[in-house]
C-alpha cells in the first residue's frame, strides 16, 4: 500500500491496482475566498485523471467545499464510484449524484467496495453533517478524519480502536483554522490574532493526539489545514508549522513538489495563446503581479489565485481580465495589444466550452 497526499484532507491511497482517493478539492475556490496553499502538483492531478474509473473509488466525507470539488468530480470523475456517510436527509447524496455515477452510503456496520471496507461514523455530539470514515485494506486502517479534531465519542473510538487490532494504522486529522476567524476580524489586532489563532492550534492538537491515543494507531498525520483566505494578512498553515517543530507525535503532509496544477493550466493557455497569435508581442499569464516588467514585446495580464481558479473550473472566462477588470494588464505605453486584445476576447469563450464541457480533459 501507498499513500500519497495530494492536498488539504486529499489523499491518493494505491493497493495493488486499485486506488482510492479522499476529499478532492484541487482547483475549486471554496466558500468564494479560499484557495489551496499549497497547491497540489500538476503530476499528481494528471495521475489522478489517468486512473481508469473502474480502478477508482472516492471518499467525500462531507459537503464543505474544501472537500468536494464538484467541478473537478464531475468532468473528471463522473464514471467513479463514490463513497459517502449516510445521513438521515438525502441532501448530501443528491449532490454526490450530480458529480458520479454510482453513490453509495456507508455507516458504522461497513459497506465492502472492491477489495476495502468503509464505515462512518457521525459524532452526534458535535455535528450531523461531517463524519469521520474508516478505510479497511487487508493490511492496513486509514482513518480519514478529515475535520473532526474535537474529542470523540466514545463508542466510535471504541470501533475504530478495534480496527486497528493486527493492522497498520494511519490516523489522519484535521489540524488548522476551518473558518475565518480571527483572519477576517478587523477590528482585531494582527498580533492579538496571531496568539487567537496559537490557542486554537494548541486545543487541537491535544484533542487530536488524545483521540489517536485512545484507538492506538500506529501512526498521526495532520491534514485539512492547506488553504489561505486570500484577503488574509494571517496564514494560520505557516504558524502552525512552528508549533508542530515541538511535536514528535504529529507529522504534517504535503503535497509532492514540482509545478503546481494552477500554474500548469496557466502555462498551457499562455503557450496556447502565443501559438496562436504567432506574430512578435508575447502574452504572459501571471498569479499576482510579478516583480519583473514587460519588455517591449510583452504583456501582461496578472489576477489572483481566486479569479484563475473560477477561470479553470468555468465561472468565468479570460474576458475577465481584458474587460471585465478582474485583474490589471502591465504593458509597456507604447506597446499596441490589439491583436492580442482581440484574440482573447474570442478566444475565452471556446476555452470556457471547453472547460466546461463533460469529460474532457483540458491538460
Amino acid at each position: 500500500m501507498n499513500i500519497t497526499s495530494i492536498n488539504h484532507a486529499c489523499l491518493l491511497i494505491e493497493s495493488g491496482d486499485q486506488f482510492i482517493l479522499t476529499d478532492p478539492w484541487p482547483l475549486s475556490p471554496a466558500f468564494g475566498g479560499w484557495t489551496q496553499q499549497p497547491r497540489p502538483s500538476c503530476k499528481d492531478i494528471k495521475k489522478i485523471i489517468d486512473i481508469p474509473s473502474d480502478k477508482l473509488t472516492v471518499v467525500i466525507s462531507h459537503g464543505h467545499d474544501d472537500h468536494f470539488d464538484d467541478y473537478f468530480c464531475k468532468k473528471y470523475l463522473y464514471d467513479s464510484t463514490v463513497v459517502i456517510p449516510k445521513h438521515d436527509h438525502p441532501g448530501f447524496k443528491n449532490r454526490a449524484a450530480r458529480s458520479f455515477k454510482k453513490v453509495i452510503e456507508v455507516d458504522e456496520s461497513g459497506e465492502k467496495v472492491g477489495d476495502s471496507t468503509f464505515r462512518s461514523f457521525i459524532n452526534s455530539e458535535y455535528t450531523n453533517h461531517d463524519a469521520i470514515v474508516t478505510i479497511e485494506l487487508e493490511k492496513d486502517v486509514i482513518i480519514h478524519a478529515n475535520d473532526n479534531w474535537h474529542q470523540q465519542e466514545k463508542k466510535h473510538l471504541d470501533i475504530i480502536k478495534e480496527l486497528c487490532v493486527n493492522k497498520r494504522s494511519h490516523y489522519y486529522c484535521q489540524i488548522g483554522i476551518a473558518d475565518c476567524f480571527p483572519s477576517s476580524y478587523e477590528m482585531i489586532a494582527d498580533e492579538d490574532k496571531i496568539k487567537i489563532v496559537k490557542k486554537r492550534l494548541k486545543e487541537q492538537i491535544e484533542s487530536v493526539k488524545k483521540n489517536f491515543t485512545y484507538v492506538n494507531a500506529e501512526k498521526l498525520f495532520c491534514y485539512a489545514n492547506q488553504s489561505q483566505i486570500t484577503a488574509s494578512t494571517i496564514n494560520p498553515y505557516e504558524i502552525l508549522q512552528g508549533l508542530l517543530r515541538e511535536e514528535s507525535l504529529i507529522t504534517q503532509v504535503v503535497p509532492s513538489e514540482g509545478t503546481d496544477y494552477l500554474s500548469s493550466l496557466i502555462q498551457e493557455q499562455q503557450d496556447t495563446v502565443n501559438s496562436y497569435l504567432q506574430q512578435d508581442l508575447q502574452v504572459k499569464f501571471y498569479i499576482g503581479v510579478p516583480k519583473e516588467k514587460p519588455k517591449q514585446d510583452e504583456v501582461f495580464y496578472c489576477a489572483d489565485s481566486l479569479v484563475w481558479q473560477r477561470i479553470f473550473n468555468g465561472q468565468l472566462n479570460l474576458e475577465c481580465l481584458g474587460i471585465g477588470g478582474m485583474g490589471s494588464i502591465i504593458v509597456n505605453p507604447n506597446t499596441n495589444i490589439r491583436e492580442a486584445h482581440y484574440f482573447l476576447s474570442n478566444y475565452a469563450y471556446r476555452l470556457q466550452h471547453e472547460i466546461n464541457s463533460s469529460h474532457r480533459k483540458i491538460l
